[in-house]
């Protein structure tokens, strides 16, 4: 569904936190303030459609460095050489 963010119900975690939108800062304004690159994403995911749409959705609307890889040995590669500031990782590969 092409739900925004107001849509989506409230998490019932109690550890959840509460942010208010003015206080997340996007990748582009990061950068313009100055800081050199966008993070860097390790996307992990063995069924390559989805791998593809998630990398292309972080490089076109988050405006990240993307990383794919379609197995855990690839991932561990990728991570140790290139220090991704986040992982996405499919749990069952």
């Amino acid at each position: 569904s092409n739900r925004e963010p107001d849509d989506l119900p409230a998490s019932k975690s109690p550890n959840a936190k509460s942010f208010d939108k003015d206080d997340v800062v996007s990748t582009q304004d990061a950068t313009a303030a100055g800081d050199k690159k966008p993070p860097l994403v390790l996307v992990v995911e063995d069924e390559i459609d989805l791998l593809q749409v998630l990398c292309l959705l972080l490089e076109t609307r988050c405006h990240c460095r993307v990383l794919p890889a379609e197995t855990g040995a690839e991932a561990v590669y990728l991570a140790r050489r290139h220090r991704p500031d986040l992982v996405l990782l499919d749990l069952i590969l």
